[in-house]
């Protein structure tokens, strides 16, 4: 039987956070007024949310309260389900929290691990990956419209001649490595590029309206830094210049997978 996910709220834009949020993974439990508590993951987190991860979905009208998992001990806040829909390709459902009214010890508790978060990530896309020429200011701007995405061995993230009913984020590298696939007809795929670390892929029908000309497979546990359409659309308006660097580096993508596809054409 195909499961049901709940459409956002009439108007609320899916994923849509108050202040910035940031790629994270925390342990998390949700308390539901019916049925036990469901343990699970963050994805992103701001002062004033959460993006978790679940196996299966569940009503957002049930969910009264989210139990954090923080470095230094556990927070409880009083909460409640904002917009939910199902991740095909890593097979989990996604759920959009709000937090009802942290008070200010919550909030500066909340905010303190945030900005860690924020300070790290901008190192990483500083020193580790192919975004380092954004600078300082931009890399840190970057960060705060981040999810974390994982992906278990084997697993397809986008198939080729996909398009806005599939994947279309843009990802980066944070850990394992990353196959990019090319059809050969009659034969096994080209693998056109084993990404790694820091290494920026997909979005091509997100900032270009085609479909995906590659497939992206983990060829390990991976996890991945996303900037979904909304973060880019946010972009797109208010920071071009982080936008534009997106956009190249899916350009340079394609244009690599392109010089790959033609060095095994026949002379």
């Amino acid at each position: 039987m195909a499961r049901t996910v709940s459409r956002a709220r009439p108007g609320t834009a899916p994923e849509q956070r108050s202040g910035p949020r940031v790629a994270i993974t925390l342990p998390l439990t949700l308390d539901l007024e019916r049925g036990p508590s469901v343990p699970c993951g963050s994805l992103d987190l701001g002062t004033g949310g959460v993006c978790v991860s679940t196996a299966a979905p569940f009503a957002l009208s049930a969910l009264h309260a989210v139990h954090l998992g923080l470095p230094d001990g556990a927070l409880t806040l009083r909460a409640h389900g904002v917009w939910q829909r199902e991740a095909k390709v890593d097979g989990v459902v996604m759920t959009g929290v709000q937090f009802d009214g942290p008070g200010d010890g919550e909030k500066e508790i909340l905010g303190s691990l945030v900005q860690r978060r924020i300070r790290e990530l901008t190192r990483f896309l500083m020193e580790s990956s192919t975004l380092g020429p954004l600078g300082f200011d931009d890399a840190m701007e970057l960060t705060r419209r981040t999810r974390r995405r994982h992906f278990a061995p084997g697993r397809l993230i986008y198939e080729r001649g996909a398009g806005r009913n599939g994947e279309i984020s843009i990802f980066i590298v944070a850990s394992g490595r990353v196959s990019l696939e090319l059809p050969r007809p009659g034969r096994a795929p080209l693998v056109a590029h084993a990404l790694a670390c820091g290494d920026v892929f997909g979005g091509l029908p997100m900032v270009a309206g085609v479909v995906h000309c590659d497939s992206a497979v983990a060829l390990e546990p991976c996890q991945l830094i996303e900037i979904d359409e909304y973060a880019y659309q946010e972009l797109f308006r208010d920071s071009p210049t982080i936008a534009r660097a997106l956009e190249h580096a899916v350009v340079r993508r394609v244009c690599a997978d392109l010089a790959a596809a033609l060095a095994e054409r026949p002379a």
